[in-house]
């Protein structure tokens, strides 16, 4: 039989209270706070600051529950409606959830793509449900970018909007990442549309027999030029320019050339005598902004063979003699000139505009009159000519009044 020493026995159980006791205040010495009162052992100022933190903590907390939606939300219905069934099919037979036990918590918002943070209060599940798949290839954010780029507006246009439609605008960073993907998506597609269109028009040429030497079809196009600013035929100051190129059998964009001699961040470095930040610089053209046009037709030209395999045999223009000049210049073919056709319409307005200048400097009401009759008359005459019916051309010559004579044209 074993003798237990009493004494020993409770000198050890009192060291493991002392050993527990110091780890005790070890551990309270690493709180945020130094000593714990009771609730006896608070002064009366202790307990109003209890009593007053208890009550934003509360108020924290009603508020987080209650969120508020406010404005409206674009939304993709058949994203949406999936994802309410996958959230309606949650309910639990030992909570009896239901849909209507749900509630809203917060939002994320990122563009126009609204993700809701849904609670169950019965059984605490939370759910994240999107307005749209960001994931998707033509998202809700991609498609009023590229509408906003379409229409030519920008941003702030785009903010005004939404924010009149009482929805959360987008962001600046947001909108310039998602227009740079719009801008490759529009560039590839105009390749791809001019390359088609070149198809046709070579299709059509050897169809019809219109092939050199070599087999390479030729065609006639219709090419123009236009400028971010109006000249009002005297102040030729824009900073950017464009020209095309259009197939005259199809109707459809073979060539768009751009000349741009401006870029803002080059600007803003050179004016505070600073090297510019690297950057992506769209100033390409150091000629005056009159010569844009001839510049890029002249490039469409010599590009031809190499994009479409094609020798833009007729060019149908405005009177403009420079372009063509540049054209025969450059000499993009070896063996064929191209051949310079006057669009009708160029040549009927330079007309109509050189005889409103002979009525105002005219004093005579006969001479007038004689002008208006030309105007009015021959010159719709010019345009009806067209349809190559010298029966319609006499009924047109036969009206007297202008509505009349407008069913013909």
């Amino acid at each position: 039989m074993e003798i237990i020493d009493q004494g020993a026995a409770n000198k050890s159980q009192n060291e493991n209270l002392v050993i527990k006791k110091r780890r005790k205040r070890k551990a309270c010495s690493e709180l945020p706070f130094k000593t714990v009162k009771s609730k006896h052992q608070l002064s009366t100022r202790e307990k109003d600051d209890c009593f007053n933190f208890n009550v934003e903590l509360e108020d924290m907390c009603h508020k987080k529950e209650d969120y508020d939606l406010e404005g409206r939300r674009i939304v993709s219905i058949k994203y949406l409606l999936h994802y309410l069934q996958a959230v309606a099919d949650h309910s639990n037979e030992s909570f009896g959830c239901r849909f209507s036990h749900l509630k809203c918590v917060g939002e994320t918002r990122k563009g126009f793509i609204l993700t809701l943070h849904m609670k169950c209060q019965m059984c605490n599940a939370e759910f994240y449900i999107k307005t749209d798949d960001p994931k998707a290839n033509y998202n809700v954010n991609y498609g009023i970018v590229a509408g906003t780029i379409s229409i030519g507006c920008g941003l702030q246009n785009l903010n005004e909007l939404a924010t009149n439609t009482d929805i959360p605008a987008m962001s600046k960073q947001l909108y310039n990442k998602t227009s740079q993907v719009v801008y490759d998506w529009f560039h590839k597609t105009a390749e791809e549309e001019m390359r088609k269109a070149g198809e046709e028009e070579a299709k059509h040429a050897k169809e019809i027999g219109s092939v050199d030497s070599d087999g390479n079809p030729m065609i006639t196009i219709i090419a123009d030029g236009c400028w971010s600013k109006r000249s009002f035929r005297n102040n030729y100051a824009a900073a950017s320019g464009a020209a095309a190129i259009i197939g005259a059998y199809t109707g459809k964009l073979l060539y768009l050339g751009i000349k741009n001699k401006y870029c803002m961040i080059c600007a803003r470095a050179v004016n505070n005598k600073t090297k510019p930040k690297e950057h992506k610089c769209y100033k390409h053209f150091t000629g005056s902004s009159s010569s844009m046009e001839s510049a890029a037709l002249v490039e469409g030209f010599k590009t031809s063979l190499d994009t479409h395999g094609l020798i833009y045999a007729k060019l149908i223009a405005d009177g403009d003699s420079s372009t063509i000049k540049k054209i025969l210049a450059s000499n993009p073919y070896k063996n064929i000139k191209v051949e310079k056709i006057n669009c009708r319409n160029h040549l009927l307005r330079n007309l109509c505009t050189k005889l409103r200048l002979l009525i105002k400097d005219t004093n005579s009401f006969t001479t007038k009159k004689t002008f208006y009759r030309v105007k009015n008359n021959e010159v719709e005459k010019i345009r009806c000519t067209r349809n190559k019916n010298k029966k319609t051309c006499r009924r047109f010559s036969r009206c007297k009044d202008i509505q009349s004579k407008r069913r013909y044209l």
